[in-house]
């Protein structure tokens, strides 16, 4: 990890040099992170136009913010794949490199001539990361995949569904494109770690399938991880409900017994505080249903500000429901410095979280990338080496 980037990074990763191939969210949002890490992420766009993400909601100046927001911290370079020169430089950037990642559809990178097993053998020390849809030993490995798709096929549909007629109900984001960003982000930093003992890369492979499934399973899947008879109880999924008040919304959860008898006094219902029926998250999962019941008739009553005021006298964790819109100027608020305002040399001002972990060394993240903007200072580089 001697590699140096254009810019005097710092942080964990700084001077690792990754090479990212990846396209839409999935792959770019796990790279970013690496590069919020310190790494110089040289990111591979084809001619004429880029990541597709360039292009998909709103944008200013031709340019949109979900791009933006996938791409900080990354230098561009635009290289054509499809012809001999190309793949030639390709290579000469992998041998400077200490990661690889893409995201394209199985076999793509084989008919490139960068098949994960001949990269290893003339890279030995390259971790060559793949994103894909499917695990590779599964029949449907070579379809295309997104993340609703995912959605629906993992559960995460059938744990939204709407509680009145049953509805199955899509995640309105894509939670399991993000968490494989960070599963993908987090195998690459293990990998690099393990290879400073071993001296040897390593093939990984990311699967939408296993992170959905992986990343829904441990509180979603409490019915269902059991083979045969259970003491069933309803699904926390139930507890991901938002409380109605005067004039709005908020949320509220009372899992341990003190926290539930604070909410029970701070509604009027102080005198079931003691009932045997609620003593425990278990009786509250069987009997609890009347108890909650009373409790949102008594905030609908309130006004949010009003209902979260009492709720946290009483230790009931709790927030309001904020307007996306709102967030920014709600989250200075509460977390000063969480949220970033600044220039951007294509879009003008933005404003976007800051990484979500600081480290002793920081340094300012480069702005995300116009198309090809580094091309030339990243292959005068190469022939500087």
């Amino acid at each position: 990890m001697t590699h140096s980037s254009a810019t005097d990074a710092a942080g964990p990763l700084a001077g690792v040099r990754v090479i990212d191939l990846t396209n839409n969210l999935s792959g770019p949002y796990g790279t970013m992170v690496l590069a919020q890490q310190g790494a110089d992420v040289i990111k591979i766009e084809r001619p004429p136009h880029g990541d597709i993400l360039r292009g998909v909601g709103s944008q200013r100046g031709g340019v949109s913010a979900y791009f933006v927001n996938t791409n900080w911290g990354k230098r561009s370079v635009a290289l054509d794949l499809s012809d001999d020169d190309g793949r030639a430089t390709l290579h000469r950037m992998i041998a400077t490199a200490d990661v690889l990642v893409e995201n394209f559809r199985p076999g793509t990178m084989a008919k490139m001539g960068f098949a994960p097993e001949d990269v290893l053998a003339r890279y030995p020390r390259v971790i060559y990361a793949s994103v894909r849809g499917f695990p590779s030993g599964s029949p449907l490995a070579d379809l295309p995949a997104y993340d609703h798709v995912i959605q629906a096929m993992t559960g995460f549909a059938s744990t939204q569904a709407d509680l009145r007629d049953a509805t199955p109900v899509l995640v309105q984001q894509a939670v399991v494109d993000k968490a494989s960003g960070l599963t993908a982000a987090q195998a690459i930093t293990a990998a690099l770690f393990e290879r400073t003992r071993t001296n040897r890369g390593q093939y990984l492979e990311v699967s939408m399938l296993k992170v959905g499934l992986a990343f829904l399973w441990p509180d979603a899947a409490t019915n269902a991880s059991f083979v045969g008879d259970v003491d069933k109880l309803p699904p926390q999924s139930r507890t991901f409900r938002l409380t109605k008040t005067a004039d709005g919304y908020l949320a509220l959860i009372a899992v341990a017994n003190d926290q539930f008898a604070g909410l029970l006094r701070a509604t009027g219902l102080g005198d079931r505080v003691d009932d045997p029926k609620l003593s425990s998250p278990g009786q509250r999962g069987r009997h609890g249903a009347e108890a909650m019941r009373q409790v949102a008739a008594f905030l609908a009553q309130k006004t949010t500000a009003e209902a979260v005021e009492l709720l946290t006298a009483h230790g009931v964790p709790c927030g309001p429901v904020q307007d996306l819109d709102d967030v920014p100027g709600y989250i200075e608020g509460i977390a000063p410095g969480v949220m970033l305002r600044e220039r951007h040399h294509q879009l003008g001002d933005m404003v976007h979280p800051a990484s979500a972990v600081e480290f002793d060394e920081v340094t300012a993240i480069r702005p995300s990338p116009a198309f090809g903007e580094h091309t030339e200072e990243v292959l005068s580089e190469l022939d500087r080496r």
